[in-house]
């Protein structure tokens, strides 16, 4: 079973070992912004960047994505934590659309996944605007990977120093002239492309049932199944049309988040095919 932590205790917990780390090297909390960043971004003698390691961890407190990419085109799929009955389940907003092509599913801390979308959203739209053509998407995935190398980069105003990585990993799935592409973005800025990949706190169980499962021949139909089905093993919850979220992404219809009708075929079908 996989134990589930809210992305408010991710930040917790990456905050304290921050602390932490900070006091056994003897930066202090109340040192300049420019010598703790610069502290942060130290390689230690073992060659390790503690703060990407902390990242890593905040991802794996965060909700299960999985991406699967067939001939036809790329399924995203991720858990919706719904952590009080009055919280709004269509409120938590876990797949987002980038361009009209491209999307992605996260899992971490949520704001730092909207600062990594609205840069990519920007560079979509600037290519578009001076090529008269959609950004690519390994392009993309690119812009956004350069923006999270910038963890630790200097400068004279204070404010645009980024004194930690992003906590969030992004499945980000796009169509263009290359056909249906899944890539995978870590706090590092380092990424690559996937047939199928999990991320989050159930990843090392659904990555396992990805590998067993997955084959070329796929249809979105039966990546679709594999999705909700991989989901539905790592869940704590009952899965059901209103804690899952499904996106795809094709030739024809371009990137689309599912509606509650389609969510709920989809999730009957799993259902009927148990």
């Amino acid at each position: 079973m996989f134990i589930a932590r809210s992305e408010y205790a991710a930040e917790q917990t990456v905050e304290s070992s921050t602390l932490l780390d900070s006091s056994a090297r003897g930066v202090s909390s109340k040192a300049p912004l420019s010598n703790r960043v610069t502290a942060y971004s130290t390689f230690s003698p073992e060659g390790r960047l503690f703060q990407v390691e902390y990242s890593l961890e905040a991802i794996k407190l965060g909700s299960t994505a999985i991406g699967i990419a067939t001939s036809e085109g790329v399924i995203l799929g991720v858990e919706k934590r719904v952590t009080s009955t009055l919280l709004e389940a269509s409120s938590v907003e876990k797949i987002v659309e980038i361009d009209q092509h491209i999307g992605c599913a996260m899992s971490g801390l949520q704001a730092d996944a909207r600062n990594l979308v609205e840069h990519a959203r920007v560079e979509c739209q600037n290519h578009a605007f001076h090529y008269a053509e959609p950004l690519r998407v390994e392009s993309t995935t690119q812009a956004i990977c350069d923006l999270a190398l910038r963890f630790g980069e200097s400068g004279d105003d204070e404010e645009s120093v980024m004194s930690r990585p992003f906590g969030v990993a992004l499945l980000i799935a796009g169509y263009d002239e290359d056909g249906p592409q899944l890539y995978h973005a870590e706090p590092s800025g380092t990424f690559y492309r996937y047939d199928a990949k999990a991320i989050g706190s159930g990843s090392e169980g659904a990555q396992a049932e990805l590998q067993n499962e997955y084959h070329r021949s796929l249809t979105l139909n039966e990546a679709e199944t594999l999705v909700l089905k991989t989901l539905k093993q790592v869940m704590e919850e009952k899965l059901d049309s209103k804690n899952v979220q499904l996106a795809s992404v094709t030739k024809e219809k371009g990137f689309r988040i599912y509606n509650d009708e389609e969510m709920g075929r989809a999730v009957a079908q799993l259902g009927g095919n148990q």
